[in-house]
């Protein structure tokens, strides 16, 4: 794979304050993660490469929470579009959508999969052989994954994972579950593997993320300090500012005849303050203030595509 950062494309909403508005390039708003049919060779490696599109958090101090997305994924045959949770090959959690397997899964009345993974791969002290420790469940969607938006969510406890889709758990389980901090990954890609990705695709295929959402704890000593700081050990936060996590039960799908309710999502990014050492990252802090037109994109972005990173006390227990 070619990872390369022109494969991302933003899509914005026309008007900030419409879901359901026209959006500027055609097609579901949001960011787009393009995979290319056209190979590539790169100085170095041998063969061609598959140019392909990836998000990683800055952040590697992740160490349970909260993680959502709201992505539409491709129908071209050929690409795998992934969620996930990394910070080693034992210590991952993932959310993964086969392009390959979406072509005509409703009419073999099996309906649409989805792979919900947690994926440790360990090899033993003497080096002798890998173990393969992963486990898989296979949730299977009423409608396609390429058609419209759905919430894809797994919620990481210690020694537990649990995976819901638009709101509801499918799948819970206990076995092989990280307990080391990493990074979150929004990814899709493709290679020459027949029995996985099945690529490269032979059009160009585009997956859209309309938002993610991280609700953490932090292994970051400082983060830690601040939150002790808010929050003393036995004894209730003193601004009292502790909200619920709200869920998103329905697909957030911003088209039809109501895209204003139903494509709605709330984000903690519209309500400042609202949690116990709170942050939140604002791409229009970092703007040019003297420049109007940069400020409506970096605003419209925020609509669109806001990385809500919040520190809540509900997940500091666990710690």
């Amino acid at each position: 794979m070619a990872k390369q950062s022109f494969n991302l494309i933003t899509n914005y909403h026309s008007t900030p304050h419409d879901y359901g508005g026209r959006d500027v390039l055609g097609g579901h708003p949001g960011l787009q993660l393009w995979v290319r049919s056209a190979l590539v060779h790169e100085e170095g490696e041998e063969g061609e490469l598959v140019p392909s599109a990836e998000i990683v958090s800055e952040r590697d101090d992740i160490l349970y929470g909260s993680f959502r997305i709201a992505m539409k994924t491709s129908s071209v045959n050929g690409t795998c579009a992934a969620f996930y949770f990394y910070r080693n090959d034992s210590q991952e959690l993932d959310v993964e959508v086969l392009s390959a397997e979406q072509v005509g899964g409703k009419g073999k009345g099996e309906g649409w999969p989805v792979h919900l993974v947690v994926q440790n791969t360990t090899v033993d002290l003497q080096g002798d052989e890998a173990v393969e420790g992963s486990k898989q469940m296979v949730w299977r969607l009423e409608s396609a994954p390429s058609e419209d938006y759905n919430e894809y969510r797994f919620d990481w406890l210690p020694g537990r994972v649990e995976y819901y889709l638009n709101g509801g758990m499918v799948w819970s389980t206990g076995e092989n579950v990280p307990s080391s901090a990493g990074r979150v990954h929004i990814s899709h890609w493709s290679n020459g593997n027949p029995f996985w990705s099945h690529g490269p695709p032979l059009s160009d295929a585009v997956m859209t993320v309309s938002y993610v959402k991280a609700y953490f704890n932090s292994t970051n000593s400082t983060r830690n300090s601040i939150y002790q700081s808010f929050c003393p050990p036995g004894k209730a936060s003193s601004s009292g500012k502790t909200c619920e996590v709200p869920t998103q039960s329905v697909a957030p799908n911003a088209f039809g005849n109501n895209g204003n309710t139903t494509g709605r999502t709330f984000f903690f990014t519209h309500h400042p303050d609202m949690v116990v050492n709170q942050t939140v990252y604002d791409p229009a802090a970092t703007e040019n203030a003297a420049s109007s037109r940069r400020w409506e994109l970096a605003s419209i972005w925020l609509f669109v595509l806001p990385w809500i990173f919040v520190y809540d006390s509900s997940f500091v227990s666990v710690l």
